[in-house]
């Protein structure tokens, strides 16, 4: 795997997976961002089993592939680097070189094998609400909403049941 992107699209994409990555688990995988290269960009995921966050940043990718690295440790470097390309190569299974100007960071991560499955959801069709100018799908607007306003695991819990029963009436 090897790719290019902007560390503000990096950091961007980390920052809103890492809201879902556990700061203490008993499976290190967990612990992990799932690093996906592929034609269309940079797959971001993450989870604590309760929760699953994915994105897609634009990169440019020279050869597609995909590996765990540890969350924290590499939101913290991303921080820290210069405004300017990252370069990113993995080798082999479990490692990573970051590369941006004159910094060089060597990580271990996991096989892409032992992080968890996310399951597959549909968003074609559904509600749409209009906000302005613009129309939003309501899944995305009332996400947005309780996502902003959910403080504790009791409002998780309860924005996550609505955003179930949104996407079941898609």
């Amino acid at each position: 795997m090897k790719f290019t992107i902007t560390r503000e699209q990096f950091q961007e994409g980390l920052q809103a997976v890492a809201g879902s990555v556990p700061t203490k688990t008993t499976l290190p995988v967990l612990s992990n961002i799932l690093v996906e290269a592929t034609h269309d960009g940079v797959r971001l995921s993450g989870t604590d089993l309760d929760i699953a966050v994915s994105t897609t940043v634009p990169a440019s990718v020279d050869q597609e592939g995909s590996i765990t690295v540890p969350a924290r440790k590499l939101a913290e470097i991303v921080r820290e680097l210069p405004n300017a390309s990252i370069r990113i190569t993995a080798s082999g299974e479990q490692r990573v070189t970051i590369e941006c100007g004159r910094s060089k960071f060597r990580l271990l991560g996991l096989p892409k094998d032992e992080f968890p499955a996310f399951p597959a959801v549909k968003f074609d069709g559904g509600w749409k609400a209009t906000a302005g100018t613009r129309t939003v799908p309501l899944t995305v607007w009332v996400s947005a909403m309780l996502l902003r306003n959910s403080k504790n695991c009791v409002a998780r819990t309860i924005e996550y049941g609505i955003r179930e029963f949104l996407i079941s009436f898609s």
